[in-house]
């Protein structure tokens, strides 16, 4: 999975019980980090632009996950 998502050219991460697992290194420049290990572990609520962004749209995301949607 690392290899794959080194070799994307597009930001892509994974969390799991609300935190950062995998982070590729586009994604960590999307964000102003030089390093992909600068964000694992961090709160995935931190790649929101606000705390009311986090509040509006994090519940949406987690209701189309649980219901096999994108």
């Amino acid at each position: 999975m690392r290899s794959v998502m080194a070799a994307a050219p597009i930001g892509i991460a994974f969390s799991n019980h609300q935190k950062l697992q995998l982070v590729g290194r586009e994604f960590a420049a999307l964000l102003g980090h030089d390093a992909e290990a600068d964000l694992v572990g961090r709160p995935s609520r931190d790649i929101f632009a606000s705390e009311l962004d986090y509040d509006r749209l994090g519940g949406q995301v987690g209701k189309a996950f649980e219901a096999g949607q994108p």
